[in-house]
């Protein structure tokens, strides 16, 4: 595995391929957020989307980050 990509409400949200199990998301804008995460394989391959993280933001100044989101793996 070489890392994951980050989506917001079905947009990739990283430009770096993120390599630990945390991402703050520092431009969430207001309201509901949907989250979503993919793995990429040492060849390129990606997973699918993993479970939605859907996340109310009334300000995001105080914005904490999500964490238990679970990916399948596909062989």
């Amino acid at each position: 595995m070489k890392g994951y990509n980050i989506f917001r409400n079905g947009k990739q949200i990283n430009n770096d391929l993120v390599t630990e199990k945390k991402y703050i998301d520092r431009i969430p804008g207001m309201g509901m957020q949907k989250y979503t995460v993919k793995v990429i394989y040492e060849f390129g391959c990606e997973s699918y989307d993993s479970d939605t993280a859907e996340v109310f933001v009334n300000n995001p100044e105080i914005v904490k980050p999500v964490a238990g989101l679970k990916t399948k793996v596909i062989n």
